[in-house]
């Protein structure tokens, strides 16, 4: 009895400690592998913006490796697209960012091609101060998610293991 419930507490210490992984923002292509063809040559890239994990609101979404195949982009209410210079274009809000804890869609990159490079993103705060970077293409999952199924996949096979030795 004692081992099935030093087993329960370190699968909840397990779950506790997944729980705990922060994740950073992110600016993922929801459909990077399959997108929506909308024209003769035309494709389009839908974006969800998460701030899961951030500490402080999103202002600016600042990419870098901007495609000179874009066409042009769908953006949220209250956000503009600015061109910064060269391959580097911003979208930006002063009234309506992305919270802590918040996703918002309604992001979209129409492009020439149906294949889409590596995008570099970095994330401002209201006062234009860079706070995370990162790269994406693809949704990958949270680092949280992966620990907390890992955890309670050990959890289980513990249980099964200590019922086979009795």
């Amino acid at each position: 009895m004692r081992q099935v419930i030093c087993l329960i507490c370190v699968a909840g210490l397990m779950l506790i400690l997944a729980a705990a992984v922060v994740a950073e923002p992110q600016f993922v292509c929801v459909n990077a592998a399959n997108p929506q063809q909308t024209g003769p040559n035309e494709w389009r890239f839908e974006y969800v913006l998460t701030n899961h994990g951030g500490q402080i609101p999103i202002y600016d979404v600042e990419v870098s490796g901007y495609q000179y195949g874009w066409l042009y982009v769908e953006l949220p209410n209250d956000w503009a697209m600015q061109i910064i210079s060269g391959p580097i274009a911003r979208f930006s809000t002063e009234s309506a960012p992305c919270y802590i804890e918040y996703e918002m869609v309604g992001f979209a990159i129409y492009a020439a091609t149906p294949v889409f490079g590596t995008v570099q993103v970095s994330f401002s705060d209201q006062y234009g101060g860079v706070f995370a970077t990162g790269t994406t293409l693809a949704p990958i999952p949270e680092p949280g998610s992966i620990l907390a199924l890992v955890s309670a996949m050990f959890g289980l096979s513990g249980g099964m293991i200590m019922r086979k030795r009795r």
